[in-house]
């Protein structure tokens, strides 16, 4: 009974929040959880609703800008080894079994990797891969990822691509202020710096279009820039944002 109670309440706080649970008792998994990720000797043998990595793929993204109740999308850009932007989060992945970090790989390695399997089939797209394959008037911000070196290589590969595709409405942020802040003399799109609870919140904005805000951040920063705030997954918080002009979100249905 009191393990009955006890879900109870994380079944509640799961409403809004991520709850992770771990357990010996199968049956109450079983009648509470969303997905059972079941582990023996440290290893994963058995997984209910496994990621399928759709994030950042071209085919999510062109079903999100298919939706009359969405803006634009938002997608995370890397630099190949050989200058090539690809689409991915994160610094690396693994492709049989072997870590590969973008910075370091071929446009052409990196594209063709199949991250799936052979009946289902996912690979890392080239920026203008989808670029190339989207007509539309909506929003395309692209953020750059926590890149360092040579910034005239970043710049220049940007610039290119934004003059080839000057009829969307391509947008380009970034956490790495020194980067954007040069960008935002050089680019023809809107140029905005990306501020969290600790990172460019004394910086200053004046030289960019917009600013992309934490949700910790978003009432700290008074300016007149077109605000926007990330990670906004609740219609709670639809209130304290009022005053944003456009928020990101992983759950825009919840919106409509």
């Amino acid at each position: 009974e009191t393990s009955t109670q006890i879900m109870d309440l994380l079944k509640e706080v799961a409403k809004e929040k991520l709850v992770i649970m771990v357990t010996h008792n199968p049956e109450l998994a079983n009648d509470y959880s969303t997905r059972i990720i079941k582990l023996k000797d440290g290893i994963i043998t058995d997984d209910s609703n496994p990621y399928d990595g759709n994030e950042n793929t071209k085919e999510a993204l062109k079903n999100a800008l298919s939706k009359d109740y969405i803006c634009g999308v938002e997608l995370d850009i890397r630099l190949t080894k050989d200058n090539k932007f690809v689409i991915h989060h994160n610094s690396s992945y693994v492709y049989l079994g072997i870590r590969k970090f973008i910075k370091n790989t071929k446009y052409k390695d990196i594209v063709n990797d199949n991250l799936g399997n052979l009946d289902k089939p996912r690979y890392i797209s080239g920026l203008e891969e989808f670029l190339s394959n989207i007509k539309t008037e909506k929003i395309i911000l692209l953020e750059i990822k926590h890149e360092i070196g040579n910034y005239d290589i970043i710049i220049d590969e940007l610039d290119r691509i934004v003059n080839k595709y000057n009829k969307l409405n391509i947008w380009i942020c970034s956490f790495n202020y020194n980067l954007v802040n040069e960008m935002t003399s050089k680019s023809k799109c809107n140029v905005g710096v990306i501020i969290s609870d600790i990172i460019n919140k004394k910086k200053d904005i004046n030289r960019f279009n917009f600013i992309s805000l934490s949700k910790n951040s978003f009432n700290d920063i008074k300016t007149d820039k077109i605000k926007i705030v990330w990670t906004v997954n609740k219609k709670s918080d639809l209130k304290r944002f009022k005053e944003a002009d456009y928020i990101i979100t992983d759950k825009a249905y919840l919106f409509v």
